[in-house]
């Protein structure tokens, strides 16, 4: 029976975004929220069919539908007019789906996946918002922003580089599983000074790994005592877990090494320290979590933006960050041991992380989707903090 008085109940909403777990996550947030928030209403997720997507969607329980796309930026002129191709046929399969679909709103959540969703949407006159993870958007997102009905930034300095009429700084929406964890775990236990309380280190390259990371970790092994007690949970992505669990057993470490984990909250949970690339999902994850990080970012992110979406936290003395390029398994080692026997400086770490988590910004942009969706918006230009 559905609750009276609730005008968001039968809402039908299209989420749309690039096939990675940048988009993919905040984009499931977002949809969590909106259930709680709207438990009639009818959500469907629309990608390219990517791993982590077939892996993700069937078992958080949404709908989901394949359209063909692919990214031009970069290509040269054959892979190039292969991409065109495939938007065509991208934008053909979006208007049949939102035809068939008959979406109230359209939220898209950045790359190149989403450009046939949102153009078409555009096209037949659909309700639009779009979300933009990182400090410095995608070209995407610059493109389609014009577009919106509405624009959900995480970083405030991403409002002025958006064409849009109206903006909301949201912060990057985290799902309820790690929300979870936060409640759970209550005051985080990491940087305490208690040596026999053990330490764990979390490398984690992003939802397909990071070789360059997976390296150094493998190179550094030897220059870390094994009588410290370091423990190792590894998300290695499939290319390097053979090479990597190889390292750990050869060099006696206690570890935990997987391609993937879909527990990520859990693991998040019991590290005192995280090391990982800086996308704008595990940004918004380990403040949210409230835990201190050696930032490595991936030096063919494009326009170099998982650096600007690190910087905030360096700055605040909540991470430390370190080009790939300089990332030997030397300095791996020295970081580790740095930090394990100087638990204060991670304290402090963790309590300035924390203060710069948004754990509401799932909530905050679906309430934006929500007044979209339901034509209670008015036509004047707008730029504000979502509360």
């Amino acid at each position: 029976m559905k609750r009276p008085g609730n005008r968001h109940e039968n809402i039908r909403a299209i989420i749309t975004g690039g096939g990675t777990g940048g988009h993919l996550f905040p984009g499931i947030a977002i949809a969590e929220s909106l259930r709680e928030t709207a438990p009639g209403c009818e959500l469907l997720f629309v990608g390219t069919g990517s791993p982590i997507e077939k892996r993700v969607l069937p078992g958080a329980g949404f709908a989901f539908e394949r359209i063909s796309a692919e990214g031009i930026k970069g290509r040269g002129a054959l892979a190039g007019a292969r991409a065109i191709l495939k938007l065509c046929a991208g934008v053909f399969k979006a208007a049949r789906l939102i035809v068939k679909f008959k979406p109230d709103v359209v939220i898209g959540m950045g790359g190149y996946s989403s450009a046939p969703v949102v153009i078409c949407a555009m096209l037949l006159g659909k309700r639009i918002v779009i979300c933009e993870q990182n400090a410095l958007p995608g070209i995407t997102n610059r493109l389609l922003s014009r577009f919106a009905d509405w624009v959900c930034v995480s970083h405030e300095q991403a409002a002025g580089r958006l064409s849009a009429k109206r903006v909301s700084v949201t912060g990057n929406p985290v799902r309820k599983s790690f929300l979870k964890a936060v409640e759970d775990a209550g005051e985080s236990s990491a940087g305490q000074d208690s040596a026999s309380d053990g330490f764990t280190v979390f490398i984690v390259g992003g939802s397909q790994g990071a070789h360059g990371i997976n390296m150094a970790v493998t190179q550094g092994l030897a220059y870390i005592d094994q009588e410290l007690g370091i423990k190792f949970v590894h998300q290695t992505g499939e290319a390097d877990l053979a090479m990597v669990r190889k390292a750990y057993e050869s060099h006696g470490m206690e570890s935990v090494v997987e391609p993937f984990f879909n527990d990520m909250a859990c693991w998040y949970r019991i590290a005192d320290l995280v090391i990982c690339r800086a996308g704008a999902t595990t940004v918004a994850e380990v403040t949210c979590m409230g835990k201190p990080c050696i930032f490595v970012p991936f030096p063919g992110a494009a326009d170099d933006h998982q650096t600007y979406n690190a910087k905030a936290l360096v700055d605040a003395g909540a991470a430390e960050m370190i080009a790939e390029s300089g990332f030997t398994g030397k300095v791996f080692a020295d970081r580790v041991v740095f930090y394990a026997n100087h638990r204060g400086i991670l304290a402090q770490m963790s309590k300035r992380c924390r203060q710069m988590g948004k754990p509401d910004a799932a909530r905050r942009v679906a309430k934006v989707c929500l007044a979209v969706a339901s034509g209670k918006i008015n036509s004047k230009p707008l730029v504000c903090l979502c509360t």
